[in-house]
């Protein structure tokens, strides 16, 4: 009897590593390389982001978590490919934007929009003021991208924000088409599209 107690909990314990292999191996893995190309693209697409300051700080693509409002979502995605985009919010991890990420951006960092914003107070006069002085005329925002399953679809959320007044929040979708990515989608959240 102890040995076929035994066996059940070594079979048992074989299958639950195998589901779990089987889940990482299920989806694949998006190289720094493969996030460069697309991030290189959505910034060379979009004329409006080259005017402002681009927040060197990827924020943590929470609007996973509200799919269910995005009919936008669905349309185009499988649920695999819903799956997925879980995942890699699940295995997000705080990254710093570079140029070795989008090599022509025109950087703030994170810690100096903090500092002038205190918490994103910003309808605060006074700190439009000082932000404009030195950085000129805005900023943009981007969530980490995630992609589609097979890795031909990408999604981000994308801010844009000039004053107090002035501020505009879509979620993007991209295609990738002959190795270049190009705006298939988007839903503008709030504000007015540019």
């Amino acid at each position: 009897m102890r040995h076929f107690v035994r066996n059940l909990t070594l079979l048992m314990f074989v299958l639950l590593s195998k589901e779990m292999f089987a889940q990482n191996e299920r989806f694949p893995t998006i190289t720094k390389q493969e996030m460069a190309n697309f991030l290189n693209s959505f910034y060379q697409s979009d004329s409006f982001i080259k005017k402002l300051r681009f927040i060197n700080v990827a924020q943590r693509p929470t609007w996973i978590t509200d799919l269910p409002q995005f009919e936008i979502i669905d349309s185009v995605f499988t649920e695999l490919d819903i799956s997925f985009f879980k995942f890699q919010l699940q295995h997000f991890q705080s990254c710093t934007f570079n140029s070795s990420y989008i090599a022509a951006a025109n950087f703030m960092d994170e810690k100096d929009f903090n500092r002038i914003f205190s918490v994103r107070a910003v309808d605060a006069v006074n700190a439009w003021d000082v932000f404009h002085k030195k950085y000129g005329l805005g900023y943009t925002l981007i969530s980490w991208p995630v992609f589609s399953k097979d890795k031909m679809s990408c999604v981000l959320f994308v801010e844009y924000t000039s004053n107090r007044s002035e501020s505009t929040g879509a979620l993007k979708i991209y295609k990738k088409e002959n190795s270049s990515w190009k705006l298939f989608k988007e839903k503008y959240m709030w504000g007015n599209s540019k």
